[in-house]
């Protein structure tokens, strides 16, 4: 399946009422090869990134947009970039030591980001809704796999398109159902309507 085959198959995916945040990284792993918790998705919240997904950082902390992270850059910058060196890049390694995954097999995988992709989640109005990281993790360079082209910065550029309009049926879906998430998913779905 080429790349345009496979964005016309992600925008059917986001378009379906009963999508869910996990099929869509489903779909995003297939699409750049790599796996479920090589990507990270972060949306906006009062000034500061929140962890969609991996599901296990989303209770480990937010990221403030101050701070010197790769993602909170790309929101503040507005501009995808790639970096298929990225332990030399200066960065935050609080989430990087996360494990990720509950299996004996899931500790032993590699942890280290070695090359990254990262793009703004930006609604039409060019409001930063989030952003979206898909990563090649290995114990060195060559563990890692092949490093990311620029048409692969240019397929994440679409892709993040694509999750940005489908942002607030996807999140409506895992937020809480509590009062102040009711609160919390309403603004979300007034922000991204308003953006």
């Amino acid at each position: 399946m080429n790349k345009h085959e496979q964005l016309e198959n992600l925008k059917r995916l986001t378009n379906e009422d009963g999508c869910t945040p996990d099929q869509l990284v489903t779909e995003l792993a297939k699409v750049f090869s790599v796996r479920r918790y090589e990507i990270a998705w972060l949306r906006m919240e009062t000034g500061q990134l929140k962890f969609v997904f991996p599901e296990e950082l989303r209770q480990a902390g937010v990221i403030p947009l101050s701070s010197y992270s790769v993602a909170a850059r790309t929101a503040r910058g507005r501009r995808a970039e790639l970096f298929n060196r990225f332990v030399q890049v200066k960065h935050s390694r609080v989430f990087e030591d996360v494990a990720l995954g509950k299996s004996e097999a899931a500790l032993l995988e590699p942890k280290s980001i070695q090359k990254l992709m990262t793009a703004p989640l930006s609604s039409s109005s060019e409001n930063v809704l989030g952003v979206l990281q898909i990563s090649r993790k290995g114990f060195d360079q060559a563990t890692a796999g092949p490093d990311f082209t620029n048409e692969d910065l240019d397929l994440l550029r679409a892709v993040a398109e694509i999750v940005a309009n489908a942002m607030p049926q996807l999140l409506d879906q895992l937020l809480p159902k509590s009062l102040p998430e009711q609160t919390e998913a309403a603004v979300l779905r007034t922000h991204c309507a308003q953006a």
